[in-house]
């Protein structure tokens, strides 16, 4: 079923770049379909399981977001392209066993509400 939602900080603006993950709440098996979608530059995204936005199965889900960016430059002049990725987001929110964020997926299109991440 169609899903889409967004990302936003503490702050209320949105979150690009993220990859938000659907983790079947009732199912960790390895082999257990994640749905996934990447935010865009607004912070929303539509989830993907087999084709482009094609969304997920109706159901519970935990949710995992990682936002990732890169260490500024020691010279904002001269950007520096070794640079270390790290991982915006807070810890929390990258495992889906420690995540405060939950979806429930109806069968049916789904417009979540948006999903926010302290600490940012």
């Amino acid at each position: 079923y169609p899903v889409t939602g967004a990302v936003v900080g503490a702050d209320g603006k949105p979150v690009p770049g993220a990859t938000v993950y659907f983790h079947p709440a009732a199912d960790a098996a390895a082999a257990a379909l994640r749905p996934a979608g990447l935010t865009q530059a607004d912070g929303t995204f539509a989830l993907t399981t087999y084709t482009a936005a094609d969304g997920c199965p109706a159901g519970e889900y935990r949710v995992t977001v990682t936002w990732p960016g890169r260490h500024p430059p020691a010279d904002e002049d001269q950007p520096d392209p070794g640079q270390a990725v790290t991982i915006r987001s807070p810890v929390a929110y990258a495992n889906p066993g420690t995540t405060p964020l939950r979806a429930t997926v109806a069968a049916a299109p789904n417009a979540l509400e948006p999903f926010r991440l302290a600490g940012r």
